[in-house]
């Protein structure tokens, strides 16, 4: 008897269960269409806040982090808005569409952004997550426990972001609960093309759309600026996510087609695919446009009279010395940005261009790993001083000699500069070698 009463009362939550989902699916177009950010005349005095999220294309490899695109979209809409714009980069080299769409609640907790743009696919080649082939997958769709993530990063602070590496040398993401590594133990690897690639991108991508909505943010997708090899594939299930959800879609393909016709491939992209920084201009000037054209944001603000329109050389020049016990000591204006370069030491014409200055390092593996380090930018103290040491896995992931260079930065170039002719780096120092 009692087992039988307690299985009516299991069918029963069942039963509630079930009938909860299907209100919830049905429901489910009404409260996204009224919570969502609706095209039309944006308020230049609302606050605005956008989170970019993918893999190494918004984290921006090869380059300080004040040239990935999402930094260089907050400088586009500066001068849009009469209170700074609050964009994040939560980019994570290496990650899938699938693992994109796991973690975006995190990435969302605390922070409820307006716009959410998306740039995942390319690293569903090789990189799959197994959650999306198993229950995790078929659990992730269920409205229920969309609902109850949605509650509980309601009741969250924003959480902890870091890229680094660890003692190996490897990339790790620590969200505040530890270093976790990105890639191994969390996918399979193998190789995924043709409609196979097509399939996992939609599927990864769809889910990432029904968060944002179920967060109540506008979600918009973003192609590969590359538009060859196994791009071709991935852009096109891009496109064909966004025309199927009915999202906004900024095709950089298709229009860094004509950028590169006319500026030359190895001006706007690395040979392993990734923008340069003026590629990185040319992401984030396409996308303002394509953001205002689709009325969700406003066009760019008259200069009022007295605007600044570029910021000052720095007073002084920046200066880099080895300090005790394996740290480097840095010098030059205070509260200036700067960011500290590391690579293997460059041979004669080594260097690449950061807007019209010339970094005289070679954009090699070593450099793209410094780039990961949290310790390697920063401002100036008010005695004009910082002090880094070096971590010493970034020596034990080569065997060649290395060096640096320290980059003074200006933090917003000034409201009416035509992008093309920012010079975000204000100074450079010389090469120093290191033992």
């Amino acid at each position: 008897m009692k087992r039988r009463r307690r299985r009516s009362r299991l069918l029963g939550l069942a039963l509630l269960l079930i009938l909860a989902e299907l209100a919830l699916q049905l429901a489910a177009p009404l409260i996204q269409a009224a919570m969502r950010r609706e095209p039309g005349q944006p308020d230049p005095d609302a606050p605005l806040s956008v989170l970019c999220v993918g893999d190494s294309n918004t984290y921006g490899l090869h380059l300080p982090q004040v040239y990935a695109y999402p930094a260089l979209l907050a400088t586009q809409l500066a001068r849009r808005y009469s209170r700074p714009a609050q964009v994040r980069n939560r980019g994570v080299p290496g990650h899938s569409s699938a693992q994109m769409a796991q973690r975006l609640p995190a990435d969302m907790a605390g922070q409820n952004p307006d716009l959410v743009l998306l740039l995942a696919g390319i690293n569903d080649t090789w990189n799959r997550d197994e959650q999306e082939r198993g229950l995790g997958s078929l659990l992730g769709r269920l409205r229920l426990v969309r609902l109850a993530l949605v509650l509980s990063a309601g009741v969250t602070t924003a959480a902890p972001f870091e890229i680094s590496t660890d003692e190996d040398g490897e990339i790790v993401v620590d969200r505040g609960d530890g270093a976790v590594r990105v890639n191994p133990g969390e996918g399979t690897l193998g190789t995924l093309t043709g409609s196979e690639l097509n399939a996992a991108v939609r599927r990864g991508l769809g889910r990432a759309i029904e968060i944002c909505r179920d967060h109540g943010a506008t979600p918009v997708l973003l192609t590969y600026a590359e538009g060859s090899g196994p791009f071709v594939t991935v852009n096109e299930a891009i496109r064909q996510t966004a025309r199927g959800h009915d999202v906004l879609l900024i095709d950089l393909a298709q229009a860094f087609e004509g950028h590169i016709a006319r500026r030359g491939y190895e001006a706007l992209m690395f040979t392993d695919h990734h923008p340069t920084l003026q590629g990185y201009r040319l992401v984030a000037q396409q996308v303002a446009q394509e953001l205002e054209q689709a009325g969700l944001v406003p066009p760019p603000r008259a200069p009022a009279p007295g605007d600044v329109l570029a910021q000052p050389e720095p007073p002084s020049a920046p200066g880099l010395s080895l300090g005790e016990a394996g740290t480097l000591e840095l010098s030059g204006p205070p509260g200036w940005a700067w960011q500290l370069l590391v690579s293997c030491a460059p041979v004669a014409g080594d260097g690449f261009d950061a807007g019209k200055t010339r970094i005289p390092l070679p954009a090699d593996e070593t450099l793209a790993l410094s780039r990961l380090e949290p310790g390697f930018s920063g401002r100036l103290s008010a005695n004009g001083h910082a002090t880094v040491r070096l971590p010493p896995a970034l020596a034990a992931r080569t065997s060649c000699p290395l060096a640096a260079c320290l980059l003074l930065l200006h933090d917003d170039p000034g409201p009416d500069v035509p992008q093309d002719q920012v010079q975000a780096v204000a100074a450079v120092t010389a090469v120093l070698r290191l033992p």
